[in-house]
C-alpha cells in the first residue's frame, strides 16, 4: 500500500497498492448488512377420524373430545421459528463485530507508534515514535534531498536550461514528514483507524510528503524568457539562390515562434513532477511546425526549363533563277540521270535546353532536415541531332552494294556502261520515285545502244539497248539489301524476267522493256538517297547511299518452290529450205521461287523475316525447227533488206514480248 501525504508529490512505485493518509472530505462509515434466507417448510397435520375404528371388531368405542388450539398445527408456523432463530444469530454476530472493531479502534488509538510495515520514501519507520522517527529522517539526510530535484527542457535544436528544487526554494522537513508517518491510520474513526491497522499489518504500506513543495517560481519564468528569445533567434525561413549550374535551397525549420509563457508553464510543470517524485525530470519542447510554401520548385522548374531544339532535314530545289530562301547549309549541284538541278539542303537550326530533375530535387527537399542546405543541379539537355549532326548525316552511309559480273558480247557490255552512266548519281529526295525508263529513255542506235542479246517471244534475240536489264536488276537486288521492302524503299513497279538469268539469284531480277515494262522505286527514307552504278571493266557496280539510322544488315534468301521441266519438241516452218533442220530453242527448265529478307542486329540476332515476292519464270521448250520452204525462181532480185528492228536509227517499238536482256 502506498500512500501520499499531499497531491504536491510523488515518488517511485514500489509495486505495492496505494491508498492516501488524509482522511477523504466524508468520514467512512461501517455499513452493517444483514442476510435473512427465505424459505417455505409443510407441517404434516394428523388427521383425526371420530369414525376411524368404527368397524374394527375387539375395539371399543370411546367418545372425543374437542382439541384446543395448543394442540392444533398450522402450516408455517415452523418456518417462522427458524427465521426468528437466523436473525437473532446475525444480530449477535453485528453486535460482536462491531464490539471488536471498537475495541480494536481503542487500542489503535492508545499506541504511540508508528504502524508496522510502514515505509516513507524508502526509509523503513515502523514502530518508531514521532521522535525517534524525526532522528532517524534527519540522520539519513532526509532534509537534503531536495538537492537532487530538478527539471530540464530541451528545445529542438538540443539547446536546454535546468532548474533545481534549492534555486526555486524548495525546502523538506524531517518532524513534518514524520508527523505525516505518526499520524497515518489515526485521523478517522474507531473502525477507519482499525481497517487501516489490519491492512498495514497484511501489507507493507509506503508514504510520501512533499512538505514544503510551495516555489518560487522567478527563477523559472526568467529562465524560460531568455532561452526562449534565443530559440526564436535561430528560426529562419527557407530561401533559395539560382545560379548558372545549380539551384542552393536553404531548409528553413518549419517552426513558428515560440511563446515564452508556454515555455515556463512546461518547466514549472516538468518541476513539480520531479518534486513529486523526488527526482530529476528532462522534458522536449515541441513548437508548433507550419508548412513552409515559400519554396515552390515547380514554379521554378517552369522558369528554368527549356526544351532542346533538335535539328531536322530539310531541302529545296531552287528555282532556275536562283532565287529562294533555303534553309539549309548544303549546295548540291544534281545532274544525275534526267536530273539538271540545284539542291539546298541540311539540318535546320538545334538549339539546347536546360532544365533539373523536378522529381529527385522535390524529394530532396522533403527528405532534408531543418537547416540543412539542398544543392539541385542543374544540367543541359542536348537535343537528339544538332545541325551539324545532320549535315554530317547527308550520304554519310552505304546503305546497300552489290556486284555483278556482265558476259556476253562487247555491244551487251557497251549497253550496260551506258545505261549505267546515264543513272550513276541520281539524287532522290525523301517521297521521290526512281523511274528506270524514264532516267534512260529509249534505247536506239542514233542514242548509242547497240544490237546485243534480248529476250523476244521466249527466245534471244539482237536488239538495240540489248543487255540493259543487268543494270536494272543490280539496282532491285541491292534494293533488297538496302532496306526492308514497304518500309524505307518502296517498290512501285517491278517484274521479273520470263526466263531465267544467270548473274542473278533467282527472284532478285528486274526485266526491263520500253513502254511495257519498268522498274520504278521511291524512297521512303527521313534522307536522301544516291543511286551511284559503275561499270568497272566486267563488273556492275551499283550503291546505294545515304543514312543509316538503324544498326542492323539484311540478307537475302532465296526458297525454291517448284521447277518446271521443259519439253522437246519440232515444229516446222516455211521460212526454213526443205528439209533444214535448226535448233531454234536450247529449252530451260522453269521454277517458282520465294524470296524473303533477313532482318539482323548488329550482333547477328534474327529482328524479322519478310516475304517480298513469289515469282515464276516460264519454261522454255526445246524446240528444233523444220524448214518446208521450196524457194521459186524469182522474176528480178530481191531489194537490200536492212536489220530486222531498225530502220536506220530510228526509235525501236519490240512486240509484248521483248525484254532488254540476254
Amino acid at each position: 500500500m502506498k500512500v501520499i501525504g499531499s497531491n504536491n508529490k510523488g515518488k517511485r512505485n514500489n509495486g505495492r497498492s496505494h491508498v492516501r493518509a488524509t482522511p477523504p472530505e466524508e468520514s467512512r462509515q461501517p455499513i452493517a448488512y444483514a442476510a435473512a434466507n427465505s424459505g417455505s417448510g409443510t407441517a404434516g397435520v394428523a388427521r383425526v377420524s371420530a369414525n376411524a375404528h368404527e368397524n374394527v371388531p375387539g375395539v371399543s368405542r370411546r367418545p372425543v373430545d374437542r382439541l384446543d388450539e395448543s394442540q392444533i398445527r398450522r402450516p408455517g408456523s415452523r418456518a417462522k421459528r427458524r427465521v426468528k432463530i437466523i436473525v437473532t444469530i446475525l444480530l449477535v454476530l453485528v453486535l460482536c463485530v462491531a464490539g471488536l472493531a471498537v475495541g480494536l479502534g481503542y487500542y489503535v488509538s492508545t499506541i504511540d507508534t508508528i504502524f508496522p510495515n510502514v515505509m516513507f520514501e524508502g526509509f523503513d519507520l515502523s514502530g518508531l515514535s514521532l521522535g525517534e522517527a524525526t532522528q532517524m529522517l534527519i540522520n539519513l539526510g532526509y532534509e537534503n534531498n531536495a538537492d537532487g530535484i530538478s527539471a530540464t527542457v530541451v528545445f529542438p535544436d538540443n539547446t536546454e536550461f535546468t532548474v533545481s528544487g534549492p534555486e526555486v526554494g524548495l525546502s523538506l522537513d524531517a518532524r513534518e514528514a514524520a508527523m505525516l508517518v505518526h499520524n497515518f491510520g489515526r485521523d478517522g474513526s474507531f473502525a477507519d483507524n482499525a481497517i487501516t491497522y489490519v491492512r498495514a499489518r497484511l501489507e507493507p504500506t509506503e508514504l510520501y510528503y512533499l512538505g514544503n513543495a510551495a516555489v518560487d517560481d522567478t527563477v523559472v519564468r526568467e529562465r524560460a524568457t531568455v532561452y526562449t528569445t534565443a530559440f526564436n533567434d535561430t528560426l529562419l525561413d527557407s530561401h533559395m539562390q539560382i545560379d548558372e549550374n545549380q539551384i542552393t535551397i536553404f531548409k528553413g525549420t518549419g517552426m513558428l515562434p515560440v511563446e515564452a509563457s508556454s515555455v515556463f508553464d512546461l518547466a514549472l510543470f516538468t518541476l513539480m513532477r520531479a518534486i513529486e517524485e523526488n527526482t530529476h525530470l528532462t522534458a522536449n519542447y515541441i513548437p508548433q511546425m507550419y508548412v513552409d510554401e515559400s519554396i515552390d520548385l515547380a514554379a521554378v522548374h517552369r522558369d528554368i526549363h527549356v526544351e532542346p531544339i533538335s535539328s531536322s532535314f530539310v531541302y529545296e530545289v531552287l528555282p532556275e533563277d536562283g532565287t529562294g530562301t533555303p534553309e539549309g547549309t548544303l549546295v548540291i549541284e544534281d545532274t544525275g540521270g534526267v536530273n539538271d538541278r540545284t539542291i539546298v539542303m541540311g539540318g535546320t537550326s538545334s538549339a539546347i535546353g536546360r532544365t533539373f530533375d523536378l522529381a529527385a530535387a522535390e524529394e530532396m527537399l522533403l527528405n532534408a532536415v531543418s537547416g540543412e542546405t539542398v544543392i539541385i543541379p542543374i544540367y543541359d539537355v542536348y537535343p537528339p541531332y544538332t545541325q551539324e549532326q545532320i549535315d554530317e548525316l547527308v550520304f554519310r552511309d552505304t546503305l546497300g552494294e552489290l556486284t555483278t559480273t556482265i558476259g556476253g558480247s562487247w555491244e551487251r557490255l557497251q549497253n550496260v556502261r551506258l545505261a549505267s552512266d546515264m543513272i550513276n548519281e541520281t539524287i532522290l529526295l525523301p517521297g521521290e520515285v526512281f523511274d528506270f525508263n524514264q532516267t534512260v529513255g529509249i534505247r536506239t542506235r542514233a542514242r548509242g545502244f547497240h544490237y546485243a542479246g534480248a529476250f523476244l517471244g521466249g527466245r534471244l534475240v539482237d536488239m538495240p539497248g540489248g543487255g540493259i536489264c543487268q543494270v536494272s536488276s543490280t539496282i532491285y537486288a541491292t534494293l533488297l539489301l538496302t532496306a526492308i521492302v514497304g518500309e524505307e524503299i518502296e517498290i512501285v513497279e517491278r517484274r521479273p524476267h520470263g526466263l531465267t538469268i544467270s548473274y542473278l539469284p533467282y527472284g532478285q531480277d528486274a526485266a526491263i522493256a520500253w513502254g511495257l515494262i519498268n522498274l520504278r522505286f521511291r524512297n521512303s527514307f527521313e534522307f536522301p538517297i544516291k543511286v551511284e552504278t559503275i561499270v568497272d571493266g566486267r563488273n556492275m557496280n551499283v550503291r546505294i547511299i545515304g543514312t543509316k539510322l538503324h544498326d542492323t544488315f539484311i540478307e537475302v534468301e532465296m526458297v525454291p518452290i517448284r521447277t518446271i521441266d521443259f519439253y522437246t519438241r519440232e515444229e516446222e516452218t516455211d521460212e526454213l529450205p526443205y528439209g533444214e533442220r535448226v535448233l531454234w530453242t536450247p529449252g530451260q527448265r522453269g521454277q517458282v521461287v520465294e524470296t524473303f529478307q533477313r532482318l539482323y542486329s548488329a550482333d547477328g540476332e534474327l529482328i524479322s523475316r519478310t516475304l517480298v515476292t513469289r515469282d515464276t519464270y516460264n519454261r522454255q521448250d526445246r524446240v528444233t525447227r523444220v524448214g518446208t520452204h521450196v524457194p521459186e525462181v524469182p522474176d528480178s532480185p530481191p531489194p537490200d533488206q536492212q536489220p530486222p528492228g531498225d530502220s536506220g536509227g530510228g526509235d525501236n517499238y519490240p512486240g509484248d514480248d521483248w525484254e532488254d536482256d540476254g
